[in-house]
């Protein structure tokens, strides 16, 4: 059986595949599961930002497109902090595009809520979308996130978006050993930036210098 729908703003249904629902094995039982609405219509995010399958999943999209994404991403995840609430397990897999641009969140149960003067944590997350100060955590349990924390995550999403798929803690490594993405997120290792090289990186060869974007976009 299903309870009387939740409240909730408007404009998160518009951004999210909020849940709408309790469900119960009988009425006024425990709850054992939550409705959420079926996108239809989108295609993840990766889909887009991925050179190869933009070309098979998005063949019209130009620059044009992708910074219209970037920017309703950036919307989306506004709303959801607007409401206090936290996503947490920001990746690649939980954004959708649709052919016009508009960006879907989706896996909405497992973000950190706010409600009642509690807070209800995320306790997952991709290691490679979450910022220094979460790297290396034994476990994400009982950890309460911030809407900053969220923003790392969006900040990756969008150079992803916007640099063809690179992510932009991935570089040439100039020192010694492997560098891996998380290494190099700890220890702020960012491949593009104006002192990468005092950081010993790189940008991969044959990748969009931050140059092509506009200086705006790239500071």
């Amino acid at each position: 059986t299903c309870s009387t729908k939740t409240s909730f703003s408007s404009w998160v249904a518009r951004v999210a595949a909020w849940p709408v629902e309790t469900l119960h094995d009988r009425p006024a039982g425990p709850i054992i599961g939550v409705l959420m609405p079926r996108i239809t219509g989108f295609k993840a995010l990766h889909n887009l930002y991925g050179p190869k399958t933009r070309l098979a999943e998005f063949p019209n999209a130009n620059w044009q497109f992708l910074v219209h994404a970037a920017a309703n991403l950036a919307r989306a995840f506004a709303v959801i902090h607007d409401h206090g609430h936290v996503i947490g397990d920001v990746n690649h897999g939980n954004a959708a595009v649709s052919s016009k641009a508009m960006v879907t969140l989706i896996d909405c149960d497992s973000f950190q809520i706010a409600a009642n003067g509690r807070h209800y944590p995320c306790e997952v997350g991709v290691s490679t979308l979450q910022p220094p100060e979460l790297q290396g955590l034994p476990s994400f349990r009982g950890l309460v996130r911030t809407r900053n924390h969220d923003n790392f995550g969006l900040a990756v999403l969008i150079f992803q978006l916007l640099m063809m798929g690179r992510h932009p803690f991935a570089g040439r490594y100039l020192g010694s050993g492997d560098m891996p993405i998380e290494r190099a997120i700890l220890e702020h290792r960012f491949a593009y930036g104006g002192v990468a090289a005092s950081r010993q990186m790189q940008a991969p060869p044959n990748t969009l210098p931050r140059a092509a974007l506009s200086p705006p976009v790239g500071a």
